[in-house]
């Protein structure tokens, strides 16, 4: 976040510029305080003062052993990496880069899986855009499947997101914007398998930049 004048709003504590991503940098709690019996800790140090600018570079899920684990980009957007933490406080943790790709990162969210293990979705800016989910293997991500499940149909993704079903099978939104048209188009991805390398595509809405 990079936004003080905001945090109260943004509901999470931090600097206006990060160099390092903390705990309390996601988790929810009152701007500028920290909530009695609340650990903070410093859980990993960006790469060359590298700094989250926004909400859509980090993602927060609770696995099955109660511990957090965390997606952020990292090197300016150009790596996804996945964070498992050993302990409530993540005082120790494993970290595993997913993807490099140099034209960048986004919107990243993160799902824990009926299988206990992460998945992760987020966009890429090559041309054309791409919507990748990611499907972990195992704890630490380094075992992974990662599927192209689109790429854009207009001129640009943004605000991506997912939900999964009892079974891990991954429901995805996101917005393809239309510079020519200045329109927004939600596009959806009900995924037929856990890697969804198979899925079924609908348009459901279009409007004048409405969506985001």
């Amino acid at each position: 976040v990079n936004d003080t004048a905001n945090l109260n709003k943004l509901n999470v504590t931090g600097a206006s510029t990060f160099s390092s991503l903390l705990a309390s940098s996601i988790l929810p709690q009152t701007a500028g305080s920290v909530t009695a019996g609340f650990t903070k800790t410093n859980i990993t140090n960006l790469t060359d003062g590298d700094w989250l600018w926004d909400d859509s570079q980090k993602a927060i899920a609770i696995g099955s052993d109660m511990f957090p684990r965390i997606v952020y980009t990292d090197e300016s957007m150009a790596k996804v990496k996945f964070l498992r933490c050993l302990d409530k406080d993540c005082a120790t943790s494993n970290i595993t880069t997913v993807d490099s790709n140099l034209n960048e990162f986004d919107t990243l969210t993160l799902r824990m899986a009926p299988d206990g293990y992460a998945r992760i979705l987020y966009i890429t800016y090559n041309s054309p855009n791409e919507l990748h989910f990611v499907k972990c293997n195992n704890d630490d991500c380094s075992d992974n499947t990662n599927t192209i499940v689109a790429t854009q149909l207009y001129d640009w993704y943004y605000a991506a997101s997912f939900g999964l079903d009892s079974n891990g099978n991954a429901y995805i939104g996101v917005e393809d914007h239309d510079d020519g048209s200045s329109t927004d188009h939600l596009e959806f991805y009900a995924c037929s398998n856990a890697d969804c390398s198979a899925s079924v595509h609908n348009e459901l809405l279009t409007g004048p930049d409405t969506y985001y």
